[in-house]
């Protein structure tokens, strides 16, 4: 790399450190989850301490896919009956998403995007990746990766597309609207014309908000294949992401810019994490019903599963014009 691009990666990294951090609840949610002798009354309190949040997880949290979720009318009721993991996971989620909603010049960068950078689109499938995660997850038993885990794992998968968007909206605008006219990988136009992709830029903003390593990994490595990936506790994680991700790339679920490279990644991962043809074909089944349940509770829009259908069979068709065209 000339010193020149070395100094342009420097000045990237830069500004995504300058983002804006976590709030204090999800950092101080963060550290006392993930301590030894973390207090069951503490988090109960922390998450209690804001009414806004706490609404919008009761809310989550009764869309569980148990009966008795339907009768949660506390965040302590939540925690002891769906597992203070599950509440931990829809905490940092509701966070993380409102967050990257409300960043400093975010209205004024989306005009700048608005023809390259689907916005809503890229919730969408952000959303629709940590769905399939989730219930990847509660499949894949051998593979030990908590369901509630891989979402969250799932939903900040591409975070690193975002906040490249945010720290130079119109370079970036230009590298997506490259990917999406010529259908190339994304990555590889952004590590052309910037010298990192975003799965690096992804990384540094986990760091940047202390994420836990399995998050980290999630951002940084889910277009890995599993011969590339090391024997490291974070794997399956990485794993099922990479799965879900190719999974709602192949439906066309949201928008995630560019040509797909995540597909070829489907089959090799499976067969890595013990996920059957059959078992795969079931989450497909299920997920666009279950993406508009999970839009809808996070403020994502108003989508029924018909519409989402209807939205992928269009992508598709444009998707193949494009290729007509080319």
């Amino acid at each position: 790399m000339t010193t020149v691009a070395s100094r342009q990666v420097d000045l990237i990294l830069q500004s995504l450190d300058q983002l804006p951090t976590l709030s204090p609840i999800a950092v101080r949610l963060l550290k006392i989850t993930n301590a030894a002798d973390a207090e069951f009354d503490e988090v109960i309190k922390l998450i209690e301490s804001d009414p806004a949040l706490s609404a919008k997880i009761l809310s989550l949290c009764r869309r569980a896919d148990m009966g008795a979720a339907r009768s949660i009318t506390t965040v302590r009721r939540a925690a002891v009956m769906l597992g203070m993991e599950a509440v931990h996971s829809a905490v940092l989620s509701v966070q993380i998403y409102e967050l990257m909603q409300q960043a400093p010049g975010a209205e004024e960068k989306r005009e700048h995007t608005i023809a390259a950078f689907d916005r809503a689109g890229f919730w969408k499938h952000s959303i629709a990746v940590a769905t399939a995660s989730e219930m990847i997850a509660s499949i894949a038993k051998q593979a030990k990766v908590s369901p509630e885990e891989a979402f969250v794992a799932g939903l900040v998968h591409d975070l690193g597309k975002l906040a490249l968007d945010w720290v130079m909206p119109r370079t970036y605008d230009k590298i997506v609207k490259q990917a999406e006219s010529r259908q190339q990988v994304l990555s590889a136009v952004e590590r052309a014309v910037l010298g990192l992709d975003h799965h690096q830029a992804g990384k540094r903003l986990a760091e940047h908000w202390s994420l836990p390593h399995a998050l980290q990994d999630a951002m940084w490595l889910h277009e890995q294949s599993p011969s590339a990936m090391p024997e490291v506790p974070t794997r399956n994680v990485v794993g099922v992401v990479a799965v879900a991700n190719g999974l709602c790339r192949r439906l066309m679920v949201g928008w995630s810019g560019g040509a797909d490279g995540a597909e070829g990644l489907i089959d090799p991962w499976c067969n890595a994490l013990g996920v059957s043809a059959t078992d795969l074909a079931e989450v497909a089944n299920k997920l666009h019903e279950s993406v508009a349940d999970r839009c809808r509770l996070l403020g994502v829009g108003e989508h029924t599963p018909e519409a989402m259908i209807v939205e992928s069979i269009s992508e598709a068709n444009r998707r193949l014009s494009r290729m007509q065209d080319q």
